[in-house]
């Protein structure tokens, strides 16, 4: 798994690594807009010739199966208020 904090996507903004899992052969990544933390983004990492790939999700449907995972991994947590 790609082992970073912050990365720049396609669109170059700067995001932050939320969270990372695996669900059903795949990594996921859940990012979050480095200056606007109400942004969020998804990502999926690929793996091909041992070098790994960050690429957009596959379909709506991926993406709604994954954020599902991702809010009941993190249910029930506050945010931190400053």
């Amino acid at each position: 798994m790609i082992n970073i904090d912050i990365i720049t996507l396609e669109d170059g903004e700067e995001y932050e690594v939320i969270d990372a899992f695996s669900h059903k052969n795949n990594n996921y990544l859940i990012l979050q807009k480095k200056d606007n933390d109400k942004v969020l983004c998804t990502r999926k990492v690929l793996k091909e010739n041992d070098e790994e790939y960050i690429v957009k999700l596959d379909s709506d449907n991926e993406f709604t199966e994954v954020m599902e995972l991702f809010y009941n991994r993190h249910k029930g947590e506050k945010k931190n208020e400053e």
